[in-house]
């Protein structure tokens, strides 16, 4: 099964094997099974096939170009009141990663202080680290508008189908190419985002932590320190300006942008 899978799909086989070994280790602990995995993936199935990258390069996600953005918003807005368009427009106002804004609870968001704490070893928290997301008035409209806000008070999944289940994964990448006709995935919004960053001459820490990336000295030593939050708070405020008008405040890029910029 794995030759045909694997050599295919590698990445996608990696993560399948990942997920068949929690679901082994889980039975062993209820007593289900006693054998260990069969389709483990260290010191057993490592030694008869190659490591992913080598079968088939990482292909990054694609993304809908920048500047096409404040085209993408108005399309986004006419199906606002659906859940996947609304996932959609969290991640895209937030920087976050669409997993993590798909399985959101309201429990986590603080209005008053206007946050969203992302806590450490949460569900599709892929960072390991706690972070504090900024809320703007447009993403704290976003989400007072959601059905969930208003009947469960504020209680669980933010967002939920018709059937009150959490949306599953798979709707949103159908709801940008095929609702929305623009080519991309929900994933690829992370990059138009650092790209405008770069585009703008944003100060690095900012940009970097704006993504939840800590993967210097420098961004590291950032997060330790306050998370950059309120120039995070700015550069989020001007970068929602630019996808509702296509413009920037000039007047308030002295926060967030480099002085070269």
């Amino acid at each position: 099964m794995y030759d045909n899978y694997y050599y295919r799909i590698p990445h996608q086989a990696e993560r399948i094997i990942g997920h068949v070994a929690k679901v082994f280790n889980r039975s062993i602990i209820e007593g289900v099974r006693e054998k260990a995995n069969p389709g483990i993936w260290k010191d057993n199935l490592d030694q008869e096939y190659p490591p992913a990258k080598k079968v088939k390069p990482t292909e990054h996600y694609k993304a809908v170009p920048w500047e096409k953005l404040p085209d993408f918003m108005r399309a986004l807005i006419e199906k606002i009141d659906e859940a996947p368009a609304a996932i959609t427009a969290l991640a895209i106002y937030t920087g976050n990663r669409p997993g993590v804004c798909r399985v959101a609870q309201w429990e986590d968001f603080d209005f008053d202080l206007k946050v969203w704490t992302i806590k450490e070893g949460s569900k599709a928290n892929k960072s390991k680290r706690m972070w504090y997301i900024p809320l703007t008035d447009r993403t704290i409209a976003l989400l007072k508008s959601q059905p969930t806000y208003k009947d469960g008070k504020g209680k669980g999944l933010v967002f939920k189908t018709v059937n009150g289940l959490e949306v599953p994964d798979a709707y949103l990448g159908s709801s940008i190419q095929e609702d929305l006709g623009f080519e991309g995935t929900t994933h690829g919004f992370r990059s138009a985002l650092r790209e405008w960053c770069q585009a703008n001459a944003a100060i690095e820490e900012v940009a970097e932590l704006t993504l939840q990336h800590t993967q210097n000295d420098r961004t590291r030593a950032a997060y330790a320190r306050n998370q950059l939050f309120l120039k995070r708070k700015r550069l989020l405020t001007e970068y929602h300006e630019f996808l509702h008008t296509g413009k920037l405040d000039t007047n308030k890029l002295e926060e967030w942008r480099r002085s070269d910029g």
